[in-house]
């Protein structure tokens, strides 16, 4: 299934934005909400820096897959907490369309 997994997907989602990057080895996978709003100077507020915090999810490191399982090595993490600890995430992939942990994503690359 690596080999399936390899190209860019994109999460096909109302709510949120979404973009996973797979080799036959690595993953990235990067996730914001569709509704972020703009920082209105250079620099955030602390109001402003914890919600753009909270709207974005984001993980990189190695992975594999056993039977149906797609287990996530996450060596970087938007959360230090899970940084070192794996995810574990119920895939298919049917033609251009994976499924991964209930979220919908379409090939694009």
């Amino acid at each position: 299934m690596n080999s399936q997994l390899a190209g860019a997907w994109e999460l096909v989602s109302d709510t949120q934005n979404g973009i996973a990057v797979f080799t036959d080895t690595y993953f990235n996978i990067t996730m914001t909400a569709k509704d972020r709003q703009a920082f209105k100077a250079a620099e955030p507020t602390d109001a402003e820096a914890a919600e753009a915090y909270r709207t974005l999810s984001t993980a990189a490191g190695t992975y594999d897959i056993s039977g149906t399982t797609l287990i996530l090595h996450r060596t970087v993490n938007r959360n230090p907490s899970w940084t070192g600890k794996d995810a574990h995430w119920e895939v298919s992939i049917d033609e251009d369309r994976m499924t991964a942990d209930n979220l919908v994503w379409k090939r694009v690359g």
